[in-house]
Protein backbone atom coordinates (compact mmCIF):
# COMPACT_ATOMS: atom_id res chain seq x y z
CA UNK A 1 0.00 0.00 0.00
CA UNK A 2 1.31 3.43 -0.96
CA UNK A 3 0.65 6.18 1.62
CA UNK A 4 1.32 9.91 1.54
CA UNK A 5 1.36 11.88 4.79
CA UNK A 6 0.97 15.65 4.50
CA UNK A 7 2.77 17.42 7.32
CA UNK A 8 6.11 16.61 8.93
CA UNK A 9 5.28 17.83 12.41
CA UNK A 10 5.19 15.42 15.32
CA UNK A 11 1.66 14.33 14.35
CA UNK A 12 2.88 13.29 10.90
CA UNK A 13 5.89 11.45 12.31
CA UNK A 14 3.76 9.59 14.86
CA UNK A 15 1.28 8.75 12.11
CA UNK A 16 4.08 7.28 9.97
CA UNK A 17 5.21 5.11 12.90
CA UNK A 18 1.64 3.88 13.37
CA UNK A 19 1.45 3.00 9.66
CA UNK A 20 4.62 0.94 9.92
CA UNK A 21 3.19 -0.86 12.93
CA UNK A 22 -0.16 -1.53 11.26
CA UNK A 23 1.30 -2.32 7.83
CA UNK A 24 5.05 -3.13 7.94
CA UNK A 25 5.23 -3.35 4.13
CA UNK A 26 3.73 0.11 3.62
CA UNK A 27 5.46 2.55 1.29
CA UNK A 28 5.29 5.92 3.01
CA UNK A 29 6.12 9.43 1.83
CA UNK A 30 6.00 12.45 4.14
CA UNK A 31 5.58 15.86 2.52
CA UNK A 32 6.61 18.91 4.56
CA UNK A 33 6.56 22.54 3.40
CA UNK A 34 9.33 23.72 5.75
CA UNK A 35 13.03 22.91 5.51
CA UNK A 36 12.97 21.23 8.92
CA UNK A 37 10.62 18.60 10.29
CA UNK A 38 8.87 19.02 13.61
CA UNK A 39 7.12 22.37 13.26
CA UNK A 40 7.36 24.31 16.51
CA UNK A 41 8.94 21.32 18.24
CA UNK A 42 12.04 21.73 16.07
CA UNK A 43 12.94 24.68 18.30
CA UNK A 44 15.51 27.29 17.32
CA UNK A 45 19.28 27.23 17.46
CA UNK A 46 21.54 30.26 17.71
CA UNK A 47 24.62 28.69 16.20
CA UNK A 48 27.06 31.53 16.93
CA UNK A 49 26.21 31.36 20.64
CA UNK A 50 25.81 27.56 20.74
CA UNK A 51 22.34 28.00 22.24
CA UNK A 52 19.13 26.04 21.72
CA UNK A 53 15.61 27.08 22.77
CA UNK A 54 12.31 25.24 22.48
CA UNK A 55 9.29 26.87 20.89
CA UNK A 56 5.76 26.27 22.12
CA UNK A 57 5.24 22.93 23.87
CA UNK A 58 8.25 21.90 25.95
CA UNK A 59 7.93 19.06 28.44
CA UNK A 60 6.28 15.90 27.13
CA UNK A 61 3.76 14.03 29.23
CA UNK A 62 2.64 10.44 28.90
CA UNK A 63 -0.68 10.10 27.07
CA UNK A 64 -1.77 6.92 28.82
CA UNK A 65 -1.51 5.01 25.52
CA UNK A 66 1.31 2.59 26.34
CA UNK A 67 2.40 1.98 22.74
CA UNK A 68 2.48 5.69 21.89
CA UNK A 69 4.27 6.62 25.10
CA UNK A 70 6.91 3.95 24.52
CA UNK A 71 7.41 5.21 20.98
CA UNK A 72 8.15 8.73 22.26
CA UNK A 73 10.33 7.54 25.12
CA UNK A 74 12.38 5.26 22.85
CA UNK A 75 13.01 8.09 20.38
CA UNK A 76 15.57 9.63 22.76
CA UNK A 77 18.61 7.77 24.16
CA UNK A 78 18.02 6.78 27.77
CA UNK A 79 21.22 8.59 28.78
CA UNK A 80 19.67 11.85 27.56
CA UNK A 81 16.14 11.26 28.83
CA UNK A 82 14.88 13.05 31.92
CA UNK A 83 11.92 11.20 33.46
CA UNK A 84 10.30 13.16 36.23
CA UNK A 85 8.62 11.54 39.24
CA UNK A 86 4.83 11.64 39.24
CA UNK A 87 3.65 15.14 40.06
CA UNK A 88 6.91 16.80 39.05
CA UNK A 89 8.34 18.13 35.82
CA UNK A 90 5.57 20.52 34.87
CA UNK A 91 5.29 22.69 37.97
CA UNK A 92 3.56 25.89 36.99
CA UNK A 93 3.01 29.14 38.89
CA UNK A 94 1.17 32.31 38.03
CA UNK A 95 0.99 36.01 38.69
CA UNK A 96 -2.27 36.82 40.45
CA UNK A 97 -3.15 40.23 41.85
CA UNK A 98 0.38 41.33 40.94
CA UNK A 99 1.90 38.70 43.23
CA UNK A 100 4.07 35.72 42.33
CA UNK A 101 2.11 32.60 43.19
CA UNK A 102 4.46 29.62 43.45
CA UNK A 103 2.08 27.18 45.09
CA UNK A 104 -0.22 26.66 42.11
CA UNK A 105 -1.30 28.07 38.76
CA UNK A 106 -4.93 28.05 39.96
CA UNK A 107 -6.02 31.44 41.35
CA UNK A 108 -5.53 31.46 45.12
CA UNK A 109 -8.58 33.20 46.59
CA UNK A 110 -7.63 32.78 50.22
CA UNK A 111 -6.45 36.39 50.11
CA UNK A 112 -10.10 37.41 49.66
CA UNK A 113 -11.00 36.26 53.17
CA UNK A 114 -14.22 37.96 54.39
CA UNK A 115 -14.54 39.53 50.93
CA UNK A 116 -17.78 39.51 48.92
CA UNK A 117 -16.09 37.65 46.08
CA UNK A 118 -15.11 34.78 48.35
CA UNK A 119 -18.53 34.71 50.01
CA UNK A 120 -20.28 34.66 46.64
CA UNK A 121 -18.19 31.83 45.22
CA UNK A 122 -18.63 29.74 48.37
CA UNK A 123 -22.39 30.20 48.20
CA UNK A 124 -22.39 29.37 44.50
CA UNK A 125 -20.42 26.16 44.99
CA UNK A 126 -22.65 25.07 47.86
CA UNK A 127 -25.71 25.50 45.62
CA UNK A 128 -24.32 23.39 42.78
CA UNK A 129 -25.64 19.88 42.31
CA UNK A 130 -23.30 18.86 39.48
CA UNK A 131 -20.09 20.11 37.86
CA UNK A 132 -20.82 22.44 34.92
CA UNK A 133 -18.96 21.16 31.88
CA UNK A 134 -16.44 23.23 29.94
CA UNK A 135 -17.92 23.20 26.46
CA UNK A 136 -15.41 24.70 24.09
CA UNK A 137 -17.88 26.46 21.79
CA UNK A 138 -19.68 28.24 24.63
CA UNK A 139 -18.62 31.67 25.86
CA UNK A 140 -16.26 32.06 28.79
CA UNK A 141 -18.85 34.27 30.48
CA UNK A 142 -21.49 31.54 30.49
CA UNK A 143 -19.25 28.66 31.56
CA UNK A 144 -17.26 30.56 34.18
CA UNK A 145 -20.48 31.91 35.68
CA UNK A 146 -21.93 28.40 35.80
CA UNK A 147 -18.81 27.05 37.49
CA UNK A 148 -17.82 29.88 39.83
CA UNK A 149 -20.67 32.38 39.97
CA UNK A 150 -21.29 35.82 38.50
CA UNK A 151 -19.37 37.88 41.07
CA UNK A 152 -16.06 36.09 40.55
CA UNK A 153 -16.52 35.88 36.78
CA UNK A 154 -17.23 39.59 36.30
CA UNK A 155 -14.73 40.97 38.80
CA UNK A 156 -11.79 38.58 38.48
CA UNK A 157 -11.97 36.41 35.38
CA UNK A 158 -13.28 39.04 32.95
CA UNK A 159 -10.54 41.70 33.35
CA UNK A 160 -7.76 39.09 33.32
CA UNK A 161 -8.91 37.15 30.27
CA UNK A 162 -9.97 40.25 28.35
CA UNK A 163 -6.49 41.66 28.89
CA UNK A 164 -4.77 38.40 27.90
CA UNK A 165 -6.75 37.70 24.74
CA UNK A 166 -7.88 41.22 23.78
CA UNK A 167 -11.55 40.19 23.45
CA UNK A 168 -14.71 40.68 25.48
CA UNK A 169 -15.60 37.91 27.90
CA UNK A 170 -18.65 37.08 25.78
CA UNK A 171 -16.44 36.59 22.71
CA UNK A 172 -13.81 34.44 24.44
CA UNK A 173 -14.45 30.71 24.36
CA UNK A 174 -14.66 28.65 27.54
CA UNK A 175 -11.80 26.71 25.97
CA UNK A 176 -9.58 29.47 27.38
CA UNK A 177 -10.13 27.98 30.86
CA UNK A 178 -8.48 24.77 29.65
CA UNK A 179 -5.79 26.67 27.75
CA UNK A 180 -4.71 28.60 30.84
CA UNK A 181 -5.49 25.91 33.41
CA UNK A 182 -8.06 28.05 35.23
CA UNK A 183 -10.48 25.19 35.71
CA UNK A 184 -10.39 25.35 39.52
CA UNK A 185 -9.84 27.87 42.29
CA UNK A 186 -8.07 27.67 45.65
CA UNK A 187 -10.37 28.41 48.58
CA UNK A 188 -9.36 26.33 51.58
CA UNK A 189 -6.31 25.41 53.62
CA UNK A 190 -4.86 21.98 52.95
CA UNK A 191 -6.40 20.27 55.98
CA UNK A 192 -9.88 21.42 54.98
CA UNK A 193 -9.29 20.49 51.33
CA UNK A 194 -8.14 16.98 52.22
CA UNK A 195 -11.18 16.45 54.44
CA UNK A 196 -13.49 17.29 51.53
CA UNK A 197 -11.47 15.78 48.67
CA UNK A 198 -13.62 12.66 48.41
CA UNK A 199 -16.44 14.89 47.16
CA UNK A 200 -15.92 14.78 43.37
CA UNK A 201 -17.88 18.00 42.77
CA UNK A 202 -15.76 19.89 45.29
CA UNK A 203 -12.54 18.39 43.95
CA UNK A 204 -13.47 19.29 40.35
CA UNK A 205 -13.81 22.98 41.17
CA UNK A 206 -11.55 23.55 44.19
CA UNK A 207 -7.81 22.87 44.00
CA UNK A 208 -5.41 21.76 46.70
CA UNK A 209 -3.55 24.90 47.86
CA UNK A 210 -0.09 23.39 47.31
CA UNK A 211 0.13 21.51 44.01
CA UNK A 212 3.22 19.61 45.14
CA UNK A 213 1.19 17.98 47.93
CA UNK A 214 -1.54 16.47 45.77
CA UNK A 215 -2.11 12.93 47.11
CA UNK A 216 -0.76 10.31 44.74
CA UNK A 217 -4.11 8.51 44.56
CA UNK A 218 -5.68 11.68 43.13
CA UNK A 219 -2.96 12.30 40.56
CA UNK A 220 -3.56 11.21 36.95
CA UNK A 221 -0.35 9.18 37.21
CA UNK A 222 1.13 10.20 33.86
CA UNK A 223 4.80 11.09 34.14
CA UNK A 224 6.54 13.92 32.32
CA UNK A 225 9.74 13.55 30.34
CA UNK A 226 12.22 15.68 28.43
CA UNK A 227 15.55 15.56 26.60
CA UNK A 228 18.28 17.33 28.52
CA UNK A 229 20.53 18.01 25.55
CA UNK A 230 18.18 19.02 22.73
CA UNK A 231 14.77 19.55 24.29
CA UNK A 232 11.74 18.89 22.12
CA UNK A 233 13.93 18.73 19.01
CA UNK A 234 15.53 15.50 20.24
CA UNK A 235 12.20 13.66 19.96
CA UNK A 236 11.70 14.90 16.40
CA UNK A 237 15.21 13.79 15.44
CA UNK A 238 14.73 10.39 17.06
CA UNK A 239 11.38 9.72 15.40
CA UNK A 240 12.78 10.84 12.03
CA UNK A 241 15.87 8.65 12.29
CA UNK A 242 13.78 5.54 12.90
CA UNK A 243 11.53 6.32 9.93
CA UNK A 244 14.41 6.82 7.52
CA UNK A 245 15.89 3.53 8.68
CA UNK A 246 12.63 1.92 7.55
CA UNK A 247 12.84 3.56 4.12
CA UNK A 248 10.20 6.21 4.75
CA UNK A 249 10.66 8.88 2.09
CA UNK A 250 10.75 12.44 3.36
CA UNK A 251 10.18 15.37 1.00
CA UNK A 252 10.78 18.58 2.90
CA UNK A 253 10.89 22.17 1.65
CA UNK A 254 8.06 21.24 -0.73
CA UNK A 255 5.01 23.23 -1.81
CA UNK A 256 1.82 21.47 -2.86
CA UNK A 257 0.66 23.18 -6.04
CA UNK A 258 -2.47 21.10 -6.51
CA UNK A 259 -4.20 17.95 -5.29
CA UNK A 260 -6.60 15.76 -7.25
CA UNK A 261 -8.97 14.42 -4.60
CA UNK A 262 -10.22 11.61 -6.87
CA UNK A 263 -6.91 10.38 -8.28
CA UNK A 264 -5.06 11.12 -5.01
CA UNK A 265 -2.36 12.86 -7.03
CA UNK A 266 -0.27 15.80 -5.85
CA UNK A 267 1.71 18.29 -7.88
CA UNK A 268 4.73 19.36 -5.83
CA UNK A 269 7.41 21.98 -6.29
CA UNK A 270 10.69 22.10 -4.40
CA UNK A 271 12.47 25.30 -3.46
CA UNK A 272 15.17 24.31 -5.94
CA UNK A 273 12.60 24.67 -8.72
CA UNK A 274 12.01 20.96 -9.28
CA UNK A 275 8.38 20.05 -9.98
CA UNK A 276 7.07 16.51 -9.73
CA UNK A 277 3.87 14.57 -9.16
CA UNK A 278 3.12 12.14 -6.37
CA UNK A 279 0.33 9.56 -6.28
CA UNK A 280 -1.03 7.58 -3.35
CA UNK A 281 -3.53 4.88 -2.55
CA UNK A 282 -4.26 6.48 0.81
CA UNK A 283 -3.57 9.98 2.13
CA UNK A 284 -3.21 11.20 5.70
CA UNK A 285 -3.41 14.91 6.42
CA UNK A 286 -1.61 15.29 9.74
CA UNK A 287 -1.48 19.09 9.51
CA UNK A 288 -4.89 19.74 11.05
CA UNK A 289 -8.17 20.81 9.54
CA UNK A 290 -6.97 24.27 8.50
CA UNK A 291 -3.86 22.86 6.83
CA UNK A 292 -6.00 20.26 5.06
CA UNK A 293 -8.46 22.87 3.87
CA UNK A 294 -5.65 24.99 2.43
CA UNK A 295 -4.29 22.06 0.40
CA UNK A 296 -7.80 21.40 -0.91
CA UNK A 297 -8.17 25.03 -1.91
CA UNK A 298 -11.06 25.61 0.49
CA UNK A 299 -12.04 29.26 0.97
CA UNK A 300 -11.56 29.65 4.72
CA UNK A 301 -13.23 33.08 4.75
CA UNK A 302 -16.53 31.24 4.27
CA UNK A 303 -16.13 29.78 7.75
CA UNK A 304 -15.58 33.10 9.54
CA UNK A 305 -12.21 32.44 11.19
CA UNK A 306 -10.73 35.34 13.12
CA UNK A 307 -7.05 36.04 12.57
CA UNK A 308 -4.50 34.64 15.05
CA UNK A 309 -2.99 36.83 17.74
CA UNK A 310 0.54 38.06 17.29
CA UNK A 311 2.87 35.64 19.09
CA UNK A 312 6.40 36.70 19.99
CA UNK A 313 9.03 34.68 21.85
CA UNK A 314 11.85 36.38 23.74
CA UNK A 315 14.84 34.09 24.28
CA UNK A 316 17.31 35.24 26.93
CA UNK A 317 20.29 33.97 28.87
CA UNK A 318 20.51 35.49 32.34
CA UNK A 319 23.75 36.44 34.07
CA UNK A 320 22.44 34.87 37.27
CA UNK A 321 20.45 31.58 37.33
CA UNK A 322 16.74 31.79 38.10
CA UNK A 323 16.12 30.31 41.52
CA UNK A 324 13.12 28.10 42.25
CA UNK A 325 11.49 24.97 40.83
CA UNK A 326 8.80 26.55 38.64
CA UNK A 327 9.09 25.18 35.11
CA UNK A 328 6.51 27.65 33.82
CA UNK A 329 5.04 30.93 34.99
CA UNK A 330 1.77 32.27 33.59
CA UNK A 331 1.29 36.04 33.35
CA UNK A 332 -2.49 36.07 33.62
CA UNK A 333 -2.59 39.51 35.16
CA UNK A 334 -3.17 42.98 33.66
CA UNK A 335 0.20 43.88 35.21
CA UNK A 336 2.03 41.50 32.86
CA UNK A 337 3.13 42.24 29.32
CA UNK A 338 3.90 38.54 28.83
CA UNK A 339 1.79 35.39 28.68
CA UNK A 340 4.15 32.61 29.74
CA UNK A 341 7.74 32.16 30.91
CA UNK A 342 9.69 28.92 30.56
CA UNK A 343 12.47 28.36 33.08
CA UNK A 344 14.86 25.81 31.58
CA UNK A 345 16.84 25.32 34.80
CA UNK A 346 13.81 23.74 36.49
CA UNK A 347 13.18 21.53 33.46
CA UNK A 348 16.74 20.34 32.83
CA UNK A 349 17.52 20.15 36.56
CA UNK A 350 20.70 22.06 35.87
CA UNK A 351 21.10 24.91 38.34
CA UNK A 352 23.53 26.61 35.96
CA UNK A 353 21.08 26.62 33.04
CA UNK A 354 20.28 30.32 32.69
CA UNK A 355 17.90 30.19 29.70
CA UNK A 356 14.41 31.69 29.80
CA UNK A 357 11.81 31.91 27.06
CA UNK A 358 9.19 34.64 27.46
CA UNK A 359 6.05 34.46 25.30
CA UNK A 360 4.12 37.63 24.46
CA UNK A 361 0.63 37.60 22.92
CA UNK A 362 -0.89 40.45 20.94
CA UNK A 363 0.30 44.04 21.03
CA UNK A 364 -1.04 45.09 24.40
CA UNK A 365 2.22 46.08 26.06
CA UNK A 366 1.37 48.28 29.02
CA UNK A 367 4.51 50.39 28.81
CA UNK A 368 6.34 52.16 26.06
CA UNK A 369 9.98 51.44 25.42
CA UNK A 370 11.87 48.17 25.26
CA UNK A 371 9.55 45.15 25.47
CA UNK A 372 12.32 42.79 26.56
CA UNK A 373 13.39 45.08 29.38
CA UNK A 374 9.77 45.68 30.44
CA UNK A 375 9.18 41.93 30.78
CA UNK A 376 12.39 41.40 32.72
CA UNK A 377 11.64 44.33 35.03
CA UNK A 378 8.20 42.87 35.76
CA UNK A 379 9.71 39.46 36.55
CA UNK A 380 12.18 41.13 38.87
CA UNK A 381 9.46 43.21 40.54
CA UNK A 382 7.52 40.07 41.53
CA UNK A 383 10.80 38.42 42.69
CA UNK A 384 10.84 35.72 40.04
CA UNK A 385 14.26 37.07 39.05
CA UNK A 386 16.88 38.49 41.37
CA UNK A 387 18.56 40.33 38.50
CA UNK A 388 17.49 41.35 35.01
CA UNK A 389 21.06 41.45 33.65
CA UNK A 390 21.52 39.44 30.46
CA UNK A 391 24.24 37.72 28.47
CA UNK A 392 22.05 37.05 25.44
CA UNK A 393 18.68 38.21 24.12
CA UNK A 394 16.62 37.81 20.98
CA UNK A 395 12.98 38.39 20.09
CA UNK A 396 11.24 36.53 17.29
CA UNK A 397 7.76 36.62 15.78
CA UNK A 398 6.19 33.22 15.19
CA UNK A 399 4.72 33.40 11.66
CA UNK A 400 1.72 31.21 12.51
CA UNK A 401 0.69 33.46 15.40
CA UNK A 402 -1.33 32.23 18.37
CA UNK A 403 -4.82 30.83 17.65
CA UNK A 404 -7.31 33.27 19.15
CA UNK A 405 -9.49 31.29 21.62
CA UNK A 406 -12.74 32.93 20.56
CA UNK A 407 -16.21 31.43 20.38
CA UNK A 408 -16.20 32.23 16.67
CA UNK A 409 -12.96 30.35 16.02
CA UNK A 410 -14.02 27.28 17.97
CA UNK A 411 -17.35 27.25 16.14
CA UNK A 412 -15.62 27.75 12.78
CA UNK A 413 -13.24 24.88 13.53
CA UNK A 414 -16.13 22.51 14.23
CA UNK A 415 -17.93 23.58 11.07
CA UNK A 416 -14.79 23.11 8.98
CA UNK A 417 -14.25 19.65 10.46
CA UNK A 418 -17.79 18.60 9.55
CA UNK A 419 -17.33 20.02 6.05
CA UNK A 420 -14.14 18.01 5.50
CA UNK A 421 -15.64 14.88 7.04
CA UNK A 422 -18.51 14.99 4.56
CA UNK A 423 -16.31 15.97 1.61
CA UNK A 424 -13.41 13.55 1.82
CA UNK A 425 -13.54 9.91 0.66
CA UNK A 426 -12.65 7.04 2.97
CA UNK A 427 -9.12 6.77 1.57
CA UNK A 428 -8.25 10.20 3.02
CA UNK A 429 -7.81 10.70 6.77
CA UNK A 430 -7.47 13.98 8.67
CA UNK A 431 -5.63 14.34 11.99
CA UNK A 432 -3.96 17.11 13.93
CA UNK A 433 -5.34 20.30 15.43
CA UNK A 434 -9.08 20.62 14.89
CA UNK A 435 -9.67 16.93 14.17
CA UNK A 436 -12.95 15.77 15.69
CA UNK A 437 -13.82 19.46 15.70
CA UNK A 438 -11.96 20.55 18.81
CA UNK A 439 -8.66 18.72 19.37
CA UNK A 440 -5.88 21.13 20.30
CA UNK A 441 -3.51 19.93 23.01
CA UNK A 442 -0.53 17.83 21.95
CA UNK A 443 -1.44 14.73 23.96
CA UNK A 444 -5.01 14.54 22.68
CA UNK A 445 -3.89 15.20 19.09
CA UNK A 446 -1.17 12.52 19.18
CA UNK A 447 -3.35 9.90 20.80
CA UNK A 448 -6.12 10.56 18.27
CA UNK A 449 -3.92 10.35 15.17
CA UNK A 450 -2.04 7.30 16.46
CA UNK A 451 -5.24 5.33 17.07
CA UNK A 452 -6.90 6.44 13.83
CA UNK A 453 -3.81 5.65 11.74
CA UNK A 454 -3.61 2.09 13.11
CA UNK A 455 -7.20 1.56 11.94
CA UNK A 456 -6.54 3.38 8.65
CA UNK A 457 -3.52 1.21 7.82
Amino acid sequence: MNYVIIGGGISGLVSAHALLKGNPSAKITIVEKDKNLGGLLAGIEYEDENLYFDTGTHIFQETGNQELDQLLLNSVPSSDLIRFPIGQGDICGTVFNRNLQKNSHFPDLRQYKNNNILKSILKHLNDLEEVPLIRREVSLDNVATARFGKEFTQNVIAPIFEHTFDLSINSISAFSLLLTGWTRVILDEEKEWLSRSEDSLYRSLVAIPEQRNLPRNLHHGRRSFYSKENGSRAFIEGLTKHLTQHDVRILNDCTINSFDINALEFSLSHSSGTINSLRAEKVIFSNGVIGTAKVLGTNLTNFGFEKPMRHRVIDVVLREPCDGDLCYLLGLDPFCDWYRVTNYAAITRDSMDRRLSIEVLGDNESKSGNLIQNCLDQLKEISFLSSSDLEFKNIRDLPSGFPTPSVQNLTSMSELWLYLKNLLPKNIMVGGIGAQGDLFFQNEVLEDIYKKTLQFA
